[in-house]
């Protein structure tokens, strides 16, 4: 049995897999296993995980049909052995002293999870990088019981800075084992928020530490059309409103603000990434209009925290049904961003 298990759910993932296995196979603790899900990849990422596990026996592979990535990470953890388990995304990387500094750490104090900082980085050798937003790890502070839910679980829930992705953590085995129960909501995106909502409110204890450790490559799918979206952001807010219910009742009209407002900014991404996509202008439209149906979007546009946020040509146009409006903003945040995004998307590939 090894001491941590890493995740690693991957799909077609050629490009970037062979420096994201390196790092995890050199690093300078060495009691670990490396569990890599090839998730029907159509591209040369068998062949690579094929290739390394023959020349590291600690690396274990499994081979599947396309499922997606909750359900490759759920085959990967019962195929796991370790006391602890974290979770790398195929195009990232981790520091070579990433899992010593965990261990460390976790020999401490008894720790059910441990959250660390990350670099957000262009190019395939981190020269440009961005440290993750200290907010919440400047501290190195540990969280117990109620304070978790009151300091951290809350902050997804107003879309506060800290981290809900599945990397840049280390969980016990026993808190994070069988806990998808919220992510099958989920078609695509999102689930590693579903995930953690479920196993934070499981941990008795989370530490923090203000260490970067984890190398998070720009440019993993947020600037495309994603037909899924919609329904997985309305998804999530279906959870939200369960947690809330459920854990929240005394400070509701606060958290209703919070999720309220997170869905109606996540429906101009929405919106957004029409625009990346090859749909005609008719076509946008519809989807729009689409958008805009769902009861959950015309409930958020009542509330309270919505409408001071939002301008009221924004509320409006979702009220009334006015995609004309709606287009026009999607594609005046396109000409925007667009730039930047091409320039950020070129340097990355130079680098």
């Amino acid at each position: 049995m090894a001491m941590i298990s890493i995740i690693i759910p991957i799909y077609n993932a050629e490009k970037t897999l062979k420096k994201c296995l390196e790092s995890i196979v050199k690093q300078s603790y060495k009691d670990i296993e490396l569990i890599l899900v090839n998730d029907g990849s159509i591209d040369s990422s068998l062949e690579i995980c094929n290739r390394f596990s023959k020349r590291d026996s600690r690396i274990k592979v499994i081979n599947k049909e396309n499922e997606g990535s909750v359900k490759a990470r759920i085959d990967g953890i019962n195929k796991s052995t370790g006391k602890y388990i974290t979770f790398v995304d195929s195009d990232d990387w981790l520091d070579r002293n990433a899992l010593e500094v965990l261990i460390m750490e976790l020999d401490r104090e008894n720790i059910d999870i441990l959250c660390f900082n990350s670099y957000k980085v262009l190019g395939n050798y981190g020269v440009i990088k961005v440290e993750g937003n200290r907010t919440y790890f400047k501290d190195n502070k540990i969280y117990k019981n109620k304070e978790i839910e009151v300091r951290l679980i809350a902050a997804w829930l107003h879309g506060h800075p800290f981290p809900s992705t599945l990397w840049g953590k280390i969980y016990k085995r026993e808190v994070i084992q069988d806990a998808f129960k919220y992510s099958k909501y989920i078609r695509f995106f999102y689930d590693d928020l579903m995930t953690n909502f479920e196993v934070f409110f499981r941990a008795k204890t989370i530490k923090l530490i203000d260490i970067p450790l984890y190398y998070y490559r720009y440019g993993g799918g947020t600037s495309k059309y994603m037909p899924y979206l919609i329904e997985d952001v309305i998804n999530v807010y279906r959870v939200q409103k369960i947690i809330i219910e459920k854990y929240y009742s005394d400070t509701k009209e606060d958290k209703y603000n919070g999720i309220s407002i997170m869905l109606l900014n996540t429906l101009k991404t929405c919106i957004l990434n029409l625009f990346y996509g090859s749909l005609s202008k008719v076509e946008k439209k519809r989807c729009i209009n689409y958008f805009i149906s769902y009861g959950e979007v015309i409930e958020s546009c009542s509330n309270e925290g919505s409408l001071k946020y939002f301008s009221t040509d924004f509320i409006n146009s979702i009220i009334n049904k006015d995609s004309n409006y709606l287009y026009q903003l999607g594609e005046s945040i396109y000409k925007k961003t667009n730039i930047k995004r091409l320039v950020l998307n070129t340097i990355n590939k130079v680098l």
